[in-house]
């Protein structure tokens, strides 16, 4: 079984197509917003008609964009959950043992010429 799970890079690029759709949703409904709020001091729409919907849209994308996290988040997550004492311990003694043989085989191929 891998390590990370193959699902994850799927979910990783899908976080970061909602956080762009989420800013592109936020800047329309920001801009709506304020072309409501602009059309109500000239007093041309009822107001609180037409302002609640674009409010409610523009908080909820930008709560999306805060709090969907990015794929960079994500990998960051995905390898501190992986990484563990006994994986890193692991990982010194291999590399301890790996510079020892190689040591063994430069001092073999010496004694040979």
């Amino acid at each position: 079984m891998p390590i990370i799970n193959p699902w994850f890079f799927y979910w990783g690029s899908l976080c970061d197509g909602i956080f762009l759709v989420s800013a592109i949703v936020f800047l329309i409904a920001l801009a709506v917003s304020l072309i409501v709020i602009a059309d109500h001091f000239c007093g041309d729409t009822n107001f609180d008609k037409a302002i609640k919907p674009a409010v409610a849209i523009t908080i909820i994308a930008m709560l999306l964009m805060m709090f969907v996290p990015s794929s960079k988040t994500l990998i960051r997550m995905e390898v501190a959950k992986n990484i563990t004492v006994e994986r890193i311990e692991n990982v010194r003694e291999s590399g301890e043992e790996f510079v020892d043989y190689m040591v063994e085989r430069i001092m073999e191929l010496k004694d040979v010429q």
